[in-house]
């Protein structure tokens, strides 16, 4: 192969679907393992342009930094004929700025603007996806990108850091023509990301700051392993991140915070995988008399002991208030706006996705507030309100019998002409009863307006639970409690497996985990283990958060394995792929190919 060229190179490989030795010898190495990466994710190299994933939040404080930095930067290299991509860890393009109009027609031929993304298991090899991958500078240049649309740029990236808590917060990427690449761009990128981290440092919030301060304080001489946490904060050296092992900072943080418990001081043990434990010694930081944060110092490990892995009121449910498990700011607002909704006396509404115990909360508030009130529960979806005459005197026999309290579940499973005459009965009052509800809604709004007024008429109080994948800080805590109430205290859950919970999207929330706790073997003893938890839920260990779409796609193999009975040929024909690409999938989603699933 001698005087084997890039673009020859790439041809082999993407024919044989491998890289030969002879091949690998003469590119570099990045771009080697980069290539070895796509082909095994199953990159869509032969795609004309970026996909796209959706308009992306840009008021957060990433955006904000960059954007006078990124500004300037594009004006700089207008001559150059280059534009300038901002996107965040994931890959997904947050911004573009183009100074040179002369370079716009060819990213918009590929789509490279705001919304798109250029992830690498999506389409290979470039300056946006591989940064996401490696967390380091790269420059891909031509026949270097493996999708085709790709060859005419030259793609310099460098990743942006958090300042305090030194995680990955975005990518900025210089996409210019493959002839106007040069390894001087590398330092000026660089430069770049180095001011929108300055910028960052100086939009910090005085808690991280505080956070931050203790940490280089108590860190000052190198010979402690000792971490600053916080809610959203983790700051730590490569010894300490070597030691936990990718352990998700909500397990540590919820840790160390129910250790102190309102201590000067505390100790305990942290599991940061299935083998082991780490003992640490926790010193709160405080500001004006409230705890921000913690300076936590990690001891050696030591072999794993069965034992709880956190205790106190996280190891069990509020007495008497099933559900209510958690300790997050969020969750403890809820429950004290339905606490004092209910006392007030007045209409209540909690809405919320389903499967977050919207129910529940209501129905303990309302027996915390008297236990003797009589409560008449009227679960909509099933009681046959759709036609109105027959709604109204089911209404009529409920309230004739002198409830304190009618709750209505699942109020947007009403008609429409049914709702509008329940606001106006709820409006009008009967005698001495209130009403309460519950709406399955994903944003509290309504689909019509005749609901929009029923919402109005019992919202003198209305409450909005946010989903579990939006406060994962409770994670811990209602495993916990749905694994005790499953096992009566008998089991206790590993890191690796807590780890899996934190990072899986639950979209029945509450509801889907309870019913796959409550669904395990009964043949565990001790701890649940990772591999005791279905793999779609495994799977959410990995390093990466899997996409919604990635999920959807990971439940129709798995799904399609399990109708196979672990069949690979019959399960990739059910799923429409070859049996290579099911096998590529899997080992993406590290789930292994050859295990059974039925």
């Amino acid at each position: 192969m001698a005087k084997l060229t890039m673009e020859r190179a790439r041809e082999i490989v993407l024919s044989e679907g491998d890289i030969p030795e002879a091949v690998a010898r003469m590119i570099r190495p990045e771009v080697v393992t980069s290539w070895r990466r796509s082909l095994l994710s199953g990159a869509e190299v032969n795609r004309p342009e970026l996909p796209f994933v959706g308009q992306l939040d840009t008021e957060n404080a990433l955006c904000a930094a960059a954007e006078p930095v990124l500004s300037k930067l594009a004006d700089r290299l207008s001559g150059l004929g280059a534009g300038v991509l901002l996107a965040d860890r994931n890959a997904r393009i947050l911004r573009r700025w183009v100074s040179d109009q002369n370079i716009l027609p060819l990213l918009d031929t590929l789509r490279s603007d705001a919304g798109f993304t250029g992830s690498e298991e999506i389409v290979g090899t470039n300056g946006i996806g591989t940064v996401a991958e490696t967390g380091r500078p790269v420059q891909i240049v031509g026949h270097e990108h493996l999708m085709e649309s790709m060859i005419p740029f030259a793609c310099v990236g460098v990743p942006v850091f958090h300042p305090i808590s030194h995680r990955p917060e975005g990518i900025i990427t210089m996409s210019c023509r493959a002839e106007a690449g040069s390894a001087l761009l590398t330092p000026l990128m660089m430069s770049a990301a180095a001011d929108v981290e300055h910028r960052m440092l100086e939009q910090a919030s005085l808690r991280e700051r505080m956070v931050l301060d203790a940490y280089l304080e108590a860190s000052r001489g190198g010979s402690r392993r000792v971490a600053g946490v916080g809610q959203g904060i983790f700051i730590a050296g490569p010894r300490v991140t070597a030691l936990l092992g990718g352990l998700h900072e909500v397990v540590l943080w919820e840790t160390v915070r129910e250790a102190l418990g309102g201590r000067s001081s505390a100790t305990a043990e942290l599991r940061v995988d299935d083998d082991q434990v780490v003992p640490i010694s926790c010193t709160p930081i405080t500001s004006q008399g409230q705890v921000v944060g913690g300076l936590v110092d990690f001891g050696n490990p030591l072999a794993r002991r069965v034992t709880t892995g956190v205790t106190g009121r996280a190891a069990q449910r509020s007495p008497g208030m099933p559900g209510l498990a958690g300790t997050s700011v969020v969750w403890l607002e809820v429950v004290a706006s339905v606490r004092s909704a209910v006392a007030s006396g007045s209409p209540v509404l909690v809405s919320g996705e389903m499967g977050l115990g919207k129910a529940s909360v209501l129905t303990c508030a309302l027996a915390e507030n008297d236990e003797q009130a009589i409560v008449e529960v009227v679960e909509l979806a099933s009681a046959g309100w759709s036609d109105l005459a027959d709604a109204m005197a089911s209404l009529d026999a409920i309230l004739g019998r002198g409830p304190d309290v009618v709750l209505l579940k699942h109020i947007e499973a009403l008609s429409s002409q049914v709702a509008m005459a329940l606001a106006s009965r709820v409006l009008e009052g009967y005698g001495d009863a209130r009403f309460a509800a519950t709406l399955t809604s994903a944003t509290g709004t309504t689909s019509t307006p005749e609901l929009a007024r029923l919402v109005t008429a019992l919202g003198g109080h209305a409450i909005h639970i946010l989903p579990l994948r939006e406060r994962a800080e409770d994670i811990p805590h209602i495993a916990h409690a749905l694994l005790a109430e499953r096992s009566s205290g008998r089991l206790a859950i590993s890191s690796g497996a807590l780890r899996a919970l934190v990072r899986a999207p639950w979209p029945g929330n509450v509801m889907q985990m309870k019913t796959m706790l409550h669904a395990l073997g009964t043949g565990i003893k001790g701890e649940v283990q990772a591999s005791d938890l279905p793999p779609e839920i495994q799977a959410c260990a990995t390093r990466r958060q899997l996409s919604t779409l990635e999920h959807v796609e990971l439940r129709a193999i798995l799904d399609a394995l399990k109708q196979a009975q672990g069949n690979k040929v019959l399960a990739a024909k059910i799923v429409g792929v070859s049996r290579s690409t099911l096998y590529r999938k899997l080992n993406s989603y590290r789930i292994d190919p050859d295990a059974d699933y039925f």
